[in-house]
């Protein structure tokens, strides 16, 4: 699971590695001991994914601490810069299902920082490819700049901030969609001094290429929103909104065309409709009660339901592991969702907010919330909140609105924000959350709210958000009704769609630069 999202290491050469220190582990010069670390790593990593009951968690730290005390020594001593990069990404990686925020933001911004000191982020570095392992070097090195650019991308989405290396000073290619068990065929017959192109059809990278796309469009999002002169409530940001709308849009169409229905888990549609949908929520996100009111609190609704549900169903169906970054997002979705709700008085409700599924997502978030507090045990101060929230924040219209949470509901709030601001640290959800415990219950303004509306003539349409059709394979019967388009059925043709996005989706981005309107 991890490799197809992150396919830094590739198989022919990892798999030489662990041979060559399972051979001669006891013999190894120094120069070649860091090996073991990666064979440790991961063993470790995988246990920590595993979904057998066999006491992952104790044997995955048992082998993380023999690669980090009794390996990684050597690797900091003798590996050359790639592999120095492919380790504290796996390091990374291992930190992505821990409950430790620092860690997580520490070693993915070391990552990206590292691979820029290495100058893996720059087209002229790379060596001239004149032989199959100067091919396979350039494709190595891009594999492993491009994981750290997706990490970058989805730690500082969660947790709200700048990326850390801008777009535009990167100018290396996108590694070929090229699977690892042909990467040596295919690079044996390029001619010197000719460029790998990918293939067409779908490999075991396909998917870690497609999110990298999204990622992309991640990272524009943060780059506008967290800028000085960024104005939320603007007619600018109403038209850049739409701009990068229409590139959500066509990343999912995308990703419709491109997946293997057979793949679970991380690199299943469902998931990649995941992405499109949390994608939304950050460039819809309220980040004021006015703004709520308007277009914005229609999407944020109908895309935060539809994200939790689906987290719920994949962690239901085990497909997935228990990733600290996911427990993050849901709950800044879930609580973003019933700011929505707290924000807006019932008489300026769209149908997005009378939905059925609605109450459906609440439950799934606080269901998604406690399974990860039984994990662990610093993810409780998260539960408690938002089970609080969810009691105080009526979600009917028949439900009597109070004019301010109980006294009993802010205390519950007020004694776990502490640590809630240590582990969550995202400001505009953490701001949502204080809001809801200290204000009252915004009423019915609705002259002043009028000038909020300025994206009105392109609301949410059905087609832009896509449901999950009951009886689908890929739906699980949910039942979304804010959206009339539906995943396609067992039946679909798929054969009337390209087998996998090629190049020319990247080559053609062009990044919207909000200074520039």
């Amino acid at each position: 699971m991890a490799h197809t999202q992150y396919p830094f290491l590739v198989k022919h050469e990892f798999m030489q590695w662990a041979e060559s220190w399972k051979a001669h582990k006891d013999s190894l010069p120094q120069a070649l001991r860091w090996k073991g670390f990666f064979v440790n790593m991961v063993f470790a990593i995988a246990f920590l994914m595993t979904k057998a009951r066999m006491n992952g968690p104790v044997r995955s730290q048992a082998f993380y601490n023999v690669a980090t005390t009794k390996y990684l020594p050597f690797l900091t001593t003798w590996a050359n810069p790639v592999v120095k990069a492919q380790a504290y990404l796996i390091l990374a990686l291992y930190a992505l299902h821990m409950p430790s925020t620092e860690n997580i933001i520490a070693l993915s911004s070391w990552t990206i920082r590292y691979c820029v000191m290495a100058q893996l982020h720059l087209a002229e570095t790379e060596p001239a490819p004149v032989s199959r392992d100067a091919q396979i070097q350039i494709q190595v090195r891009r594999r492993v700049f491009w994981c750290a650019y997706t990490l970058d991308r989805a730690v500082c989405s969660s947790y709200d901030f700048p990326c850390c290396v801008p777009d535009h000073h990167i100018t290396v290619a996108n590694f070929a969609n090229v699977d690892d068990d042909e990467l040596f065929v295919v690079a044996s017959s390029l001619a010197p001094g000719s460029q790998m192109v990918g293939s067409s059809g779908v490999t075991n990278v396909s998917s870690a290429l497609h999110i990298f796309a999204g990622r992309k469009i991640e990272s524009e999002i943060q780059e506008v929103t967290l800028g000085k002169d960024f104005v939320p409530h603007s007619e600018e940001s109403f038209r850049w909104r739409s701009t990068v709308l229409d590139k959500l849009k066509e990343w999912d169409r995308l990703s419709k065309a491109s997946s293997d229905l057979s793949q679970k888990g991380y690199v299943s549609l469902p998931w990649l409709s995941m992405i499109y949908h949390y994608n939304l929520v950050t460039l819809y996100r309220p980040t004021t009660r006015a703004i709520v009111r308007g277009i914005a609190g229609d999407w944020s609704v109908q895309a935060c339901s539809q994200a939790l549900l689906l987290f719920r169903k994949f962690q239901m169906a085990r497909e997935i592991a228990q990733p600290w970054l996911g427990l993050l997002t849901q709950f800044q979705i879930g609580v973003t969702l019933l700011y929505c709700f707290w924000a807006t008085p019932p008489q300026l409700w769209r149908d997005s907010y009378r939905s059925a599924d609605v109450p459906d997502a609440v439950r799934a978030c606080s269901s998604t919330l406690a399974i990860f507090a039984e994990r662990w045990t610093e993810a409780e101060c998260l539960r408690d909140v938002f089970e609080t929230l969810a009691r105080e924040i009526p979600l009917g219209e028949s439900w009597p609105r109070p004019k301010r949470m109980t006294p009993a509901g802010v205390a519950t709030v007020e004694s776990s924000l502490p640590h809630t601001t240590q582990v969550v640290v995202h400001r505009p959800v953490l701001r949502m959350i204080r809001e809801m415990a200290t204000e009252d219950f915004p009423v019915d303004d609705r002259p002043v709210m009028q000038e909020m509306d300025l994206d009105d003539d392109n609301p949410p349409p059905s087609s832009a958000i896509p449901a999950l059709a009951p009886g689908d394979d890929d739906g699980g019967g949910m039942g979304l009704q804010w959206a009339e388009h539906s995943f396609p059925g067992p039946d679909h043709n798929w054969n009337d769609m390209p087998a996998f996005l090629n190049d020319d989706f990247m080559s053609s981005y062009e990044p919207f630069h909000y200074k520039d309107i």
